[in-house]
């Protein structure tokens, strides 16, 4: 049975007060199921619900180097994913193929050299996207989560155990939460 994002999103929160990293105070406060969808309707996307619920629960961080991350990527306001989307776009344009297409890619988190964590959406008026799976966009495009709750399971896990200190740590849990994510056999 899955775990409810909010509940994961507060784990998650918790993991990072216990660790001495007080980040409630530079995450702002959620928005509203119609403000979440009135800024998607803009850009003619449906996103999964998890997304939807990401940004109920916070609008991200009030700044770039705020603490609250997935991995090592900031959570960001909705408003500067859109934009954010925009780039991408202009980036990415040549590469979309039927695994990936930038227009329909909105990233949640972003690190300074331009690496994002997002998921793909899709069209206002098409069926709801099939899945929440986690790519990352930087120099390449790949899937590093099955879903947000994995990846909100995994980062739960690496700030309790300190594993973004210990590569082989950190691989062990990602792998644990992501069977088989980096192509081996499960």
């Amino acid at each position: 049975m899955a775990i409810p994002i909010f509940t994961l999103l507060d784990e998650l929160l918790g993991a990072y007060q216990a660790g001495g990293v007080n980040v409630d105070k530079e995450i702002n406060p959620g928005l509203s199921r119609d403000e979440i969808l009135g800024l998607l309707t803009a850009l003619k996307l449906q996103a999964p619900e998890s997304y939807i619920d990401l940004y109920r629960w916070r609008n991200g961080c009030n700044s770039d180097d705020g603490g609250f991350q997935f991995r090592d990527t900031v959570f960001v306001p909705l408003q500067d994913a859109i934009e954010f989307q925009q780039n991408i776009l202009l980036d990415y344009e040549a590469v979309a193929d039927e695994h990936f297409n930038p227009a329909y890619f909105l990233p949640f988190s972003h690190f300074e050299n331009g690496l994002f964590y997002g998921v793909q959406c899709t069209p206002i008026g098409t069926p709801p996207p099939a899945s929440d799976a986690v790519i990352c966009v930087s120099q390449g495009i790949d899937t590093c989560f099955y879903s947000i709750e994995s990846m909100l399971q995994t980062c739960i896990d690496w700030v309790r155990q300190g594993a973004l200190e210990n590569e082989e740590l950190e691989l062990s849990i990602w792998r644990r939460h992501n069977p088989g994510i980096f192509g081996e056999a499960n």
